[in-house]
């Protein structure tokens, strides 16, 4: 597949933050946890997660926590020719440049925090092939095991922040709102990401509202607004 299709669709599917994307290899988690990796200094294969947050990655059921490794999207390696066959993306890996949509308490998920990992700068890095081998030759419960397919590598162990070179920080109420900063000093990239989120929760305040309500709350407001809107529009049509 030609590198204009690929850039064509996904600048059509995500805008102006694939430019920032593109061919690099990327560990993507929420400003939440995002703190946490600042304390550390390393991003944690067996990373805690908060209740019901991403139910379907708890307990080793996606294939890189089964295989005690760090997730990792490889925009270089990656098989367009099948993620994107006949047009249509199969598993888009853009849905987690939002909060999963029954997990998203009001202070947490202000945006998703993509981080660019050096490949040479990796000791144990799986490439997509290899993660495809080893979650069809598991036994078990890891043969069915969660994985993006064509897109997703794996890091065997945790991964030191020495080899990351800069992060994306990405609105999680707008996706086309991102900022960009290099990630050394820490200190530097810490102060960016607070204000990018406060920016962000004061500026989106009803769209961090909605979300972080309980989800029947949540759907029965959604289906309310959606009321209002057909009505509206009927009014102007008339």
């Amino acid at each position: 597949m030609k590198s204009t299709d690929i850039d064509a669709h996904f600048e059509r599917v995500v805008g102006p933050l694939w430019q920032e994307l593109r061919g690099g290899l990327w560990h993507s988690t929420p400003s939440h946890r995002f703190r946490g990796i600042l304390e550390t200094g390393d991003i944690r294969h067996n990373a805690a997660l908060l209740d019901d947050e991403h139910r379907w990655a708890e307990d080793g059921t996606t294939c890189c926590r089964a295989m005690e490794g760090v997730s990792l999207f490889d925009f270089r390696d990656a098989d367009w020719a099948w993620l994107l066959a006949d047009g249509h993306e199969r598993d888009p890996w853009h849905g987690f440049l939002r909060p999963p949509g029954s997990f998203a308490p009001v202070d947490c998920w202000i945006s998703s925090i993509w981080v660019a990992v050096d490949r040479e700068k990796l000791s144990g890095f799986v490439p997509i092939k290899r993660v495809g081998e080893y979650r069809r030759t598991a036994a078990g419960d890891a043969l069915r095991t969660r994985w993006m397919t064509g897109i997703e590598a794996c890091h065997k162990g945790s991964i030191s922040l020495d080899a990351c070179s800069r992060i994306v920080i990405v609105c999680a109420a707008d996706s086309r709102e991102f900022r960009s900063v290099n990630l050394h000093p820490i200190e530097q990239a810490r102060t960016v990401v607070e204000a990018a989120d406060a920016d962000w929760r004061e500026r989106f305040a009803e769209h961090y509202r909605v979300t972080g309500m309980p989800i029947t709350e949540r759907l029965a407001h959604q289906r309310h607004t959606a009321t209002r809107k057909r009505r509206n529009n009927n009014s102007l049509d008339g």
